[in-house]
């Protein structure tokens, strides 16, 4: 909002493109002036509003879907414990990269 006000006192000509509003910083008259800032400030105050009750809901949906116990906890690995252990021997033997994948049975992407 401050930068806005800087650019009107400039006598910039702010077009809004959500609602086509235009606010032209270059008139002298009061009045006008008034209720541009008046405008401009209720547009402002709308905006944090609204950028605030979305916070609240994400907030409130993230704690309902951690609250869920079927909730989706992301992909499942791609490997076993077992293959963890395997490749980590295997790579302090100094096996090949390959060796180990064939061992394995994972590629060297997954690890």
């Amino acid at each position: 909002m401050d930068a806005i006000k800087a650019f009107l006192t400039r006598g910039v000509v702010v077009k809004a493109i959500i609602n086509g509003m235009t606010f032209d910083g270059s008139t002298k008259d009061l009045m006008l002036v008034a209720v541009r800032d008046a405008l401009i400030a209720f547009m402002a105050a709308t905006a944090q509003a609204q950028a605030e009750g979305a916070k609240e809901a994400q907030k409130a949906g993230i704690a309902y879907a951690k609250a869920k116990e079927d909730a989706y906890r992301g992909r499942k690995p791609s490997f076993i414990r077992q293959q963890v252990h395997t490749v980590r021997d295997l790579l302090a033997k100094d096996t090949r990269i390959a060796e180990v994948a064939r061992i394995s049975g994972l590629t060297e992407l997954t690890w």
